[in-house]
């Protein structure tokens, strides 16, 4: 979504490109007049472009970090930490991640399964 806006890589953004209320709020993090973007970032930038994504992470309160779910996914061994992600966390995380994509679960791809594992098969009970 950033890239229909010009902007291709998040790890480097050119301060001056930005709209003026995220350059005030994101100067002090600039280094030589570029600025790194995390993903709450990216989608923040996307709602003050007015773009649709932006929006929609926003209503579904992705953009809270006290209590979005992407909080225990940064904990969490899939990211930055070393917390095991709860089952319900996880449904969380698929449900919005998939709300969000304007996807529904049938959509996603399925990989053979090799032998037997137990446990349960797909992604949701």
């Amino acid at each position: 979504a950033l890239r229909k806006h010009g902007i291709d890589d998040t790890s480097a953004v050119d301060l001056r490109r930005l709209p003026t209320e995220l350059q005030t709020v994101w100067h002090l993090r600039a280094q030589n007049g570029l600025v790194k973007l995390g993903l709450q970032d990216d989608y923040r930038l996307l709602l003050c472009l007015g773009d649709p994504l932006g929006e929609k992470f926003r209503e579904l309160r992705l953009d809270d970090r006290a209590r979005s779910p992407l909080s225990a996914r940064n904990r969490s061994i899939l990211a930055h930490g070393f917390e095991a992600l709860s089952r319900k966390s996880y449904e969380r995380m698929l449900h919005l991640t998939l709300e969000l994509a304007g996807l529904e679960i049938s959509e996603l791809p399925r990989f053979p399964r090799i032998g037997t594992i137990d446990g349960p098969s797909g992604l949701l009970p």
